[in-house]
């Protein structure tokens, strides 16, 4: 639609879209909306490393999985991790092998959550407490388990867990 006003010297013109080319425009913004994130992740995972003495990506666990996205790898190296892990993505996480990577938590909460669906956790020794302050009598104030699997399909295979109320707990 067009329409034209005279008013002494000047002229006023509206012009409005037909609603074939609103849905052009349409179309065309929600391309590139996809196209942009399409660039933003391609889709594929990568691996992401974590090592205790700052070789690496990353020198917490945590750090690691906080930067990651659904799919990736998380490789831990050979090392003592003192922090509680929140697994919250689909993610996969290796250590080197229970004799040598080690998980520590404090007994505030279970050392690794595992929160989601279809993770997988491997290759660690997971203990509640640091072994310094750990005695017989402190076994009775352990309260939460290594590792606590909240979701379905999860794989937990090749850890050892000690100094924990339990070893592992599932719930789903």
């Amino acid at each position: 639609m067009v329409s034209m006003n005279t008013m002494g010297s000047k002229k006023t013109e509206t012009r409005y879209l037909s609603t074939s080319g609103c849905l052009s425009l349409l179309l065309i913004l929600t391309a590139l909306g996809v196209l942009l994130i399409l660039m933003a992740h391609t889709g594929e995972s990568r691996t992401i490393s974590v090592d205790d003495n700052g070789q690496a990506d990353h020198s917490s666990i945590q750090d690691a999985i906080n930067a990651s996205v659904i799919g990736d790898t998380i490789r831990v190296f050979d090392g003592e991790y003192h922090e509680i892990i929140i697994i919250d993505k689909r993610i996969s996480l290796i250590g080197n092998g229970s004799e040598t990577t080690r998980i520590i938590g404090n007994n505030s909460a279970a050392v690794v959550s595992i929160m989601v669906d279809g993770c997988n956790i491997s290759g660690f020794h997971v203990k509640g407490i640091d072994s310094s302050t750990f005695d017989e009598e402190s076994e009775d104030e352990l309260q939460y388990p290594g590792i606590s699997v909240l979701g379905n399909n999860t794989n937990v295979f090749e850890n050892t867990c000690s100094q924990n109320r339990k070893g592992i707990s599932i719930e789903s």
